[in-house]
């Protein structure tokens, strides 16, 4: 159950740790009738949010929609901008206005008209046109007047003026063609040479030979080096083989895709730097090692198979092995380190064992068979009155010699009484239906022990606070005196504040003192914020609120020697009972 605060934390600028906000799927579902500030963290979305003015909204603002809209006339600016916005944003395009102005294209075009420099649709006006010297026209088609004569017009001489004009003439010789008789003569002013630029946005480019026969190329291996990592905002060549046309491309979007970013995950360490990770297994001493990451498990998923475990051998022989698996069943037990401790076979047996040879050798239950026979052989306890196991009839068990069993319940053991306690012994190896009372002796034993139910041979000892002395083969039992250090036999007596009476040997222990003499209760009624109980017990006292459905719920607590004020900041739908008890 959440603890219910109804009056602020103040953390005295401590660090709350370790803390999780609130996560809920929507809004809806943070509670009703949230309060300015409120936050929680929206599992669906995956964001942090923050009810401010009347609505949640997302911590950090952005952008959360985004509309566009056809605006009115450009005035230079072709889009409408918000700087800083958050929430809804509108983006509105302005149509163009003429002259120097920027927009899109505005309503109205159709096939007959054209776009004017002023930003106005029109349709063109009727214009007339006729030919003129040396062009003819036919059915609007306007073409060049040929005639098919030589003209006598020489061209013009070579001149450096920038109205150079040359003549055109016609050949009849060859059907009319139009000629043009342009003077020339060996210009002075031809490339001689090439090099390669040195400017810095131009370098790259070989030239061999610079004269003759130039060979220019592409020089990369000449450049000066980068010396670090490229830039996002660096660019390279390349050739676009769907358009087949050299294009540059960012460094960004050239890395788009590959590996970037190496992170070690669960059970690794990363070391190196950014330029040059190294990924390794943690086998530090850390709670985030390879093995304290790894899953706990109780059992084997299969039993039929036990897991494997690494290995890498370690011997003269071969002194850095490889890694390699291994079933945990195919690991000798003598290939494991000596237990320092006993070792519990949780209720299983040990097996295929061999015969013991030294000392403190493990025997095998033939052996010790084998070892003792005609000694006692212990086999459990005999129910005399069931006879069980069937030891005294024509169809008993088969025994051995030395097989002793205790009495544990009594009764017939062929014509003898036996009691809890005695002991059978068979003295020879019986077959079965040939047990026989000659064939046992029987350790009779009358005399039990005294417990609390039976009389028989006992025993007092002194105990705690218990005093035991011995005359004549009696025993006096006294009861000591209690002390600081030693139980014993004791005296209720009242003090302040408790009564003691006596009835019976039992003493009864009363408190005499009324509940207002150590706490009092007061409440935080309906509607309001605040209470106040008023009491006589100085500032020690503990202070317990405690809502109308019985849960404990924290409030400001003002004490002074004579009130505890309880405080919360917002007045609650059912009473606030206060509790105040005195300290000391």
């Amino acid at each position: 159950m959440a603890i219910n605060f109804l009056g602020n934390i103040t953390l005295l600028k401590n660090q709350l740790l370790q803390a999780a906000i609130e996560n809920q799927p929507d809004d809806a579902s943070a509670g009703s009738s949230p309060v300015e500030g409120q936050i929680y963290f929206n599992t669906a979305n995956d964001i942090l949010k923050i009810y401010a003015g009347g609505t949640w909204k997302e911590v950090g603002g952005g952008v959360t929609s985004l509309t566009t809209a056809v605006g009115g006339d450009s005035t230079g600016t072709p889009l409408t901008t918000l700087s800083n916005a958050t929430g809804p944003v509108t983006i509105t395009s302005l149509a163009y206005d003429g002259g120097t102005k920027i927009g899109h294209v505005p309503a109205g075009g159709s096939a007959v008209k054209f776009l004017r420099g002023d930003g106005t649709w029109v349709v063109p006006t009727n214009t007339t046109y006729s030919a003129s010297k040396g062009v003819v026209e036919n059915s609007n088609v306007f073409s060049a007047a040929i005639i098919a004569t030589n003209q006598s017009v020489a061209a013009n001489a070579v001149t450096t003026a920038a109205s150079r004009t040359y003549s055109v003439q016609t050949v009849t010789d060859d059907d009319g063609n139009l000629v043009v008789n342009v003077p020339w003569e060996a210009n002075t002013n031809l490339v001689t040479s090439v090099g390669a630029s040195t400017a810095d946005n131009r370098l790259g480019i070989a030239v061999t030979p610079t004269t003759g026969d130039v060979k220019v190329g592409i020089n990369i291996t000449g450049q000066t080096a980068l010396g670090a990592a490229p830039a996002a905002t660096d660019a390279l060549l390349i050739y676009d083989a769907s358009e087949t046309k050299n294009k540059k491309i960012a460094v960004s979007d050239l890395l788009s895709g590959l590996l970037t970013n190496v992170t070690a995950g669960t059970g690794l360490v990363e070391t190196g730097n950014a330029a040059t990770p190294t990924i390794s297994v943690d086998y530090s001493a850390a709670s985030t090692n390879i093995i304290q990451e790894a899953t706990t498990v109780t059992a084997i998923t299969d039993p039929t198979y036990t897991p494997y475990v690494l290995i890498s051998d370690s011997n003269q022989g071969t002194p850095h092995g490889a890694v390699s698996k291994i079933r945990v069943e195919n690991i000798r037990l003598d290939q494991l380190g000596n237990p320092d401790n006993a070792i519990d076979m949780d209720a299983q047996k040990i097996v295929d064992m061999a015969d013991p040879a030294n000392p403190q050798d493990a025997a095998t239950k033939k052996y010790v068979d084998d070892n003792i026979a005609g000694g006692l052989i212990y086999q459990g306890g005999y129910d005399a009155d069931t006879n069980a196991p069937n030891l005294d009839t024509a169809t008993s068990i088969a025994v051995s010699k030395g097989w002793t069993y205790t009495v544990t319940v009594e009764g017939d053991f062929f014509t003898e009484k036996v009691r809890v306690g005695d002991v059978l012994i068979s003295e020879v190896d019986q077959i079965a239906g040939a047990s026989a009372l000659a064939n046992w002796t029987t350790v009779q034993n009358n005399v039990d022990l005294a417990s609390a139910t039976v009389v028989g041979i006992g025993n007092v000892k002194p105990g705690g606070a218990i005093d035991v002395s011995y005359a004549d083969g009696s025993a006096t039992v006294s009861v000591e005196d209690s002390t600081a250090s030693n139980k014993g036999a004791v005296i209720v007596a009242a003090g302040t504040g408790i009564s003691v009476a006596y009835a019976g040997g039992t003493a009864t222990v009363t408190n005499s003192i009324t509940n207002g003499t150590y706490s009092k209760v007061g409440t935080i009624p309906i509607g309001d914020t605040t209470g106040t109980v008023t009491h006589a017990f100085g500032i020690n006292t503990m202070v317990q609120t405690i809502n109308a459905n019985g849960d404990t719920v924290y409030c400001d607590i003002t004490r002074t020697s004579t009130t505890s004020i309880a405080t919360i900041n917002t007045a609650q739908t059912g009473v606030i009972t206060i509790l105040v008890q005195k300290i000391g």
